[in-house]
């Protein structure tokens, strides 16, 4: 058998395979240009920072109105997210966050509320008790002196 060799031209060359037409290519941008928007820009998100203010006072007032001591802190912060609360009421129509400003005003009024209400129950607590210490001290005096005299009366019979 009589094997031709590559090259010859008497020997027909196959036609190369179109992998082009197999698989299309995408179209990028060049290099530096922007891809084609078709949604648009998003709106810019408006912000009221009255409002964020007065939401995050509220939270706090909401926080510490039940501990007693720092109580004090979540009346101030509620009196402070209801005031913000407020003033960013009146900026809603610029700004939006009308939502946001009204939780406020909300949770810091309820907090503060409650940190009034536990103040006024904390301090009638500590002062019943202090009534309370008084007399068993008064008690505590009389069943000494009481004491006393029978020991005095038992020396004196002895």
């Amino acid at each position: 058998m009589t094997q031709i060799p590559p090259g010859d031209p008497a020997q027909p060359t196959p036609p190369a395979p179109q992998y082009a037409e197999q698989y299309p290519q995408q179209q990028y941008p060049a290099p530096g240009g922007a891809y084609p928007q078709q949604y648009g820009q998003p709106a810019p998100s408006k912000s009221n920072g009255m409002a964020i203010g007065a939401l995050i006072a509220g939270i706090v007032a909401l926080l510490f109105c039940l501990i007693p001591i720092v109580g004090v802190i979540s009346i101030l912060a509620g009196i402070a997210a209801v005031v913000l609360g407020l003033m960013a009421m009146k900026k809603v129509p610029e700004a939006g966050g009308r939502g946001m400003a009204l939780a406020g005003m909300i949770t810091g009024g309820i907090g503060a509320l409650v940190a009034i209400v536990a103040l006024v129950l904390t301090l009638v607590v500590f002062n019943e008790a202090s009534d309370d210490i008084d007399d068993w001290n008064d008690e505590i005096e009389e069943i000494n002196e009481q004491l006393e005299q029978d020991l005095e009366e038992l020396e004196n019979q002895g």
